[in-house]
């Protein structure tokens, strides 16, 4: 009897921890690419004399407003000034995850991520969103050694990259690796609080 209440706990807990990631995970993405679209826009500002972006920035926005704009800003890409291009990079990953391409969201986000032509900050997010489009029948030992450059040094994106190792982790069912993640999670402190509560949660439901 006691292995029945064990296995409808565990069942349970995989539930709360599904319905957790289901309910964060587009805010995850939508940070890291509105993180990209603020530096990166002001980056081309910055970058490029006014007549080259002002015309840059109108064939970008055109292509972003256009009925399928995965496709049209994979044609107007390389017209685009150096800023708009990393840009137009980000936004065609994410228009292809949003029409349910994620195997090629998530080779457009690689390709971004050793692009020795962008700022490394930038490929170091492509990297961290390769991870989050990838579908989840893949390979999660690869994903993991994936996300291991952003995990093993202090940088911005530590945290996200150690959630999503654990995300990983819960789905090898190696929930001791997870446990060990969330809490190096809880001991960073240049983190948002966002962040910290959800490591929080999860090793709540984990179990610490």
């Amino acid at each position: 009897m006691a292995d029945i209440f064990d296995e409808i706990e565990e069942e349970l807990k995989q539930d709360r921890l599904n319905s957790l990631w289901t309910k964060y995970g587009s805010y995850l993405i939508g940070f890291a690419v509105a993180i990209v679209a603020v530096v990166a826009g002001y980056q081309a500002y910055t970058g490029w004399q006014k007549n080259t972006i002002e015309t840059a920035a109108d064939t970008y926005h055109q292509a972003l407003k256009s009925e399928q704009p995965a496709t049209a800003l994979g044609e107007v890409r390389s017209d685009l000034s150096a800023g708009y291009q990393m840009l137009a990079g980000f936004r065609q990953a994410e228009a292809l995850a949003k029409d349910g391409k994620m195997a090629e969201a998530e080779q457009a986000y690689l390709a971004l991520s050793t692009d020795s032509n962008i700022d490394s900050l930038y490929q170091d997010i492509a990297l961290l969103l390769s991870v989050m489009t990838a579908a989840q029948t893949a390979d999660t030992a690869e994903l993991k050694q994936r996300l291991e450059p952003l995990i093993s040094s202090a940088n911005v994106l530590q945290g996200l990259a150690l959630e999503q190792a654990a995300a990983l982790d819960i789905r090898d069912n190696d929930m001791a690796s997870a446990r060990t993640r969330l809490e190096q999670i809880g001991q960073l402190t240049d983190i948002s609080g966002n962040l910290r509560m959800r490591a929080e949660q999860l090793l709540d439901i984990l179990g610490k």
